[in-house]
C-alpha cells in the first residue's frame, strides 16, 4: 500500500513541477494524495443511489400507468342542423354469388296438433211392428212433399185499396170496383177510394155513377183537386158543358199547374166552337208542361182546323216523339204518323 502512495506522490509532484514551470511560478499548496478506495466507494454508492432512484422513479410510473382509470378521448362535436333525427339505413344488397353462397332458410311448419277421437253416442232405434227403417229406392228418389203456404194478407182499407189500383191498371176493372168496395165497407170516409171507383165507373161507360162517386169525394175533401178533374171531365162526357167549365176551372184554381184542368177546359171551348179560346188555354198548359203528348195532339188539331198546316204539323210530330219516348199511346201514335204522311205530301 505504501508504494502505491509512493508511486503517487512522485506522480502528484511530477505534475506539480511542471504546472510551475509552464505558470512560471511556485505552487506551495500541495494537494492530498487521492484515496483510491474511499473515491471508489463513493462512486459505488452515488451509481447505487442513481440505480434506485431511477428503478423508482421506473416503477412509481409503470404503477400510475397500469393503476390509473382510463378516460374517455373527447371528440369534438359540431352544430347539425337535423340532431336527434334518425335517418334511414342504407342496406346494401347481396350479390348473386353472396346469395347463392348462403344457406337458404326453410321453415318449419307446426304439425297439426292431433285431433282427438270423437265420442259418438248411438241410439238405437226400434221400428214400429211390421215397418223397416230401411226405405225402399222408391220412396229414396221420391221429392219430398211440400206443404201448400196459406197466406193470410191483413184485411185492412190500405191493402183493398193497393190491390184495387193494381187490378185498375191492369184493366181488370170488375176486380178493382170489387176491392174499392171492400175498402168502403171498411173506412167510408176514403177519399181516394170514392174518386177512383168513380174512374172506374166512367171507363165502364156508367158516368152517371162516376160523376156521384166524384161529387162524394168532393164533399168529404172539397179541396181535392183530382175529383174535381174527374168530374169535369164526367160532364163533358155527358154533355154538360157549363158545369163541365165550372168544376174545371175551379180544379185549375185549387192548382195552377193542373193540366188536366186546363186540357178540358180546352175541349170544352173546342166543343163550343171558340176556337182561339181552346188555342189559348191549350199553349198556357205546354207553357207548364212542354212535354206533355196530350197537349200537344189538342192544339195540332185546332191549329189544322184553321189551316196552319205547318203548326199542325209540327204539334203531331211532337205528340209522336214524345209518346214513343214515354212508351204510350202507341195505336194513336200509328195513326197520327200516317196522318202526318197526308200533310206533308198534299
Amino acid at each position: 500500500m505504501s508504494v502505491i502512495l509512493e508511486a503517487l506522490k512522485r506522480v502528484q509532484k511530477a505534475r506539480t513541477d511542471k504546472i510551475e514551470r509552464d505558470r512560471g511560478f511556485k505552487i506551495t499548496t500541495i494537494l492530498s494524495p487521492v484515496d483510491v478506495a474511499k473515491k471508489r466507494r463513493f462512486f459505488l454508492f452515488k451509481t447505487l443511489s442513481l440505480v434506485g432512484i431511477g428503478g423508482g422513479l421506473i416503477f412509481f410510473l409503470v404503477t400510475v400507468l397500469l393503476l390509473s382509470p382510463k378516460t374517455p378521448v373527447r371528440e369534438e362535436v359540431r352544430y347539425n342542423d337535423q340532431e336527434n333525427i334518425e335517418t334511414p339505413r342504407i342496406v346494401k344488397s347481396d350479390t348473386a354469388s353472396e346469395r347463392k353462397a348462403q344457406p337458404k332458410m326453410e321453415l318449419q311448419k307446426p304439425e297439426p296438433p292431433k285431433r282427438q277421437p270423437e265420442l259418438k253416442t248411438y241410439v238405437k232405434i226400434s221400428p214400429p211392428p211390421g215397418e223397416s227403417l230401411e226405405e225402399p229406392d222408391a220412396k229414396k228418389d221420391k221429392p219430398p212433399k211440400q206443404m201448400p203456404i196459406e197466406l193470410n194478407p191483413p184485411q185492412s182499407s190500405t191493402y183493398h185499396f193497393n190491390l184495387g189500383v193494381f187490378y185498375q191498371g191492369e184493366g181488370k176493372l170488375k176486380e178493382a170496383k170489387e176491392e174499392y168496395g171492400k175498402v168502403l165497407s171498411l173506412a167510408p170516409s176514403h177519399v181516394e177510394a170514392h174518386n177512383n171507383l168513380g174512374v172506374v165507373y166512367k171507363d165502364l161507360g156508367k158516368l152517371d155513377m162516376a160523376i156521384a162517386k166524384y161529387r162524394k169525394a168532393i164533399t168529404l175533401d172539397p179541396q181535392y183537386r183530382k175529383a174535381r178533374s174527374n168530374l169535369a171531365t164526367a160532364l163533358y162526357l155527358k154533355g154538360d158543358l157549363e158545369s163541365a167549365i165550372s168544376e174545371s176551372r175551379l180544379a185549375i184554381v185549387l192548382d195552377p199547374n193542373d193540366l188536366e184542368g186546363y186540357n178540358i177546359l180546352g175541349l170544352i171551348y173546342k166543343k163550343q166552337n171558340k176556337t182561339q179560346e181552346a188555342i189559348e188555354v191549350f199553349r198556357k198548359a205546354l207553357a207548364i208542361d212542354p212535354g206533355h203528348p196530350q197537349t200537344h195532339y189538342n192544339l195540332a188539331i185546332l191549329l189544322e182546323k184553321l189551316g196552319n198546316i205547318p203548326g199542325a204539323i209540327f204539334h203531331y210530330q211532337k205528340f209522336v216523339d214524345l209518346s214513343r219516348a214515354r212508351e204510350d199511346n202507341q195505336e194513336m201514335v200509328g195513326k197520327v204518323v200516317k196522318h202526318l204522311e197526308r200533310l206533308s205530301s198534299s
